[in-house]
């Protein structure tokens, strides 16, 4: 059970999962928001392919493919500053 626990901790405590959940969270809120955007019923096709075409050159921005980590987490509020600071 020690090594079970040992092996759990050092996963969940790994920088790339670390990165991965702040990656995700950051990514599933502004997910969350362009989508409560779409869902109203006066949008019509063009306003939506509009959203989506705006997600994905906020996403290219924010998340270049040729670095590692980006600096800043724009999306998720609050802790993300401090903790990313720590690393």
């Amino acid at each position: 059970m020690r090594a079970k626990a040992t092996d759990l901790y050092e996963r969940m405590t790994n920088y790339n999962t670390i990165i991965f959940t702040f990656l995700w969270c950051d990514l599933a809120q502004e997910v969350a928001r362009v989508h409560k955007n779409i869902q109203r019923r006066d949008l019509q096709i063009s306003d939506v392919d509009r959203s989506i075409a705006l997600l994905c050159l906020h996403l290219k921005e924010e998340y270049p493919l040729d670095f590692e980590i980006p600096d800043i987490f724009p999306w998720v509020n609050g802790r993300t500053t401090h903790i990313m600071q720590q690393f």
